[in-house]
């Protein structure tokens, strides 16, 4: 018993014919069959945008990446030209004297 019933739950093959191009012409014009061919432009219009974004995000780190050394080698420039902060003047102090 289950096994006729897994048969019967199991789907069957699929049949794939490969028709030429005259017999997909006569289905198209008989009606038999219905072409929708929408989805082959919205598919090279996704790989478009894809590369786009692949190209953009390409872009951005790289000028990120250079802006980032740009400033790492002007701090370093900074650094060189006064490698010592200045100095903080020392408070004056009142002086002790005698009485």
């Amino acid at each position: 018993m289950a096994a006729a019933i897994g048969y019967m739950l199991v789907p069957k093959k699929k049949q794939v014919i490969d028709p030429d191009p005259e017999v997909l012409a006569e289905l198209v014009r008989t009606r038999q069959i219905k072409l929708d061919t929408t989805k082959a432009a919205s598919g090279t219009q996704g790989l478009l945008m894809n590369l786009v974004a692949v190209g953009l995000t390409w872009a951005v780190r790289a000028g990120l990446s250079y802006m980032g050394q740009r400033l790492a080698s002007a701090a370093m420039n900074k650094a060189r030209e006064n490698p010592y902060p200045p100095e903080s003047s020392p408070l004056e102090e009142p002086r002790k004297t005698p009485r």
